[in-house]
């Protein structure tokens, strides 16, 4: 089933989603490099030393940090980022103004 049809063209809803699936995207590909540069530098045996292997393995951090930075800004623009903090939730009817 494609978005367009789940939400309508153009909806505000749509667009959400379309931010989600790229930034869960980029998350992915941070993860894989991350991930992929920790192996590379403990198990390939090609590179002598063990600063090449410490540079790969900081290699692989350094990119999957700028994958998850791509993936951060891109569901905080939208207002869909989970960073932890949530705007506390009152029962209905309070804190408003009704005069």
């Amino acid at each position: 089933m494609r978005l367009e049809d789940h939400f309508g063209n153009g909806s505000i809803l749509q667009r959400k989603e379309r931010v989600k699936l790229a930034a869960s995207f980029w998350n992915n590909i941070g993860a894989g490099m991350v991930i992929g540069g920790m192996a590379a530098a403990f198990f390939l045996d090609k590179p002598e030393g063990t600063w090449t292997k410490i540079g790969i393995a900081i290699a692989g951090l350094a990119l999957g940090w700028v994958c998850y930075s791509i993936a951060y800004s891109a569901s905080r623009a939208t207002g869909t980022a989970q960073d932890g903090r949530q705007r506390p939730r009152t029962p209905r009817g309070e804190g408003i103004d009704r005069k």
